[in-house]
């Protein structure tokens, strides 16, 4: 199945622009998709420490995708 995947901030680095397309297994999880993207993102602290999101809300590793869903990798950030 495939996942669109809407790269900000540091991962805008790692895709064609803001967005990157990962071919996934049926059933796969928000985790495979993790795993999956360590192919693309060469700081595996970033990729681990991120959030990701669909359109409604923060996903949890264990989350079931769809095919066709468009999963938002959010980048940790800090301010003051």
């Amino acid at each position: 199945m495939k996942i669109k995947v809407r790269l900000f901030g540091a991962f805008r680095n790692y895709g064609n622009g803001s967005l990157l397309e990962v071919e996934l297994d049926p059933g796969a999880t928000v985790a495979a998709l993790r795993e999956a993207l360590r192919v693309h993102v060469k700081e595996p602290r970033l990729l681990s420490d991120s959030a990701f999101a669909d359109e409604t809300a923060v996903l949890i590793d264990a989350q079931v995708l769809r095919d066709g869903t468009t999963v938002a990798v959010l980048p940790p950030v800090c301010g003051g």
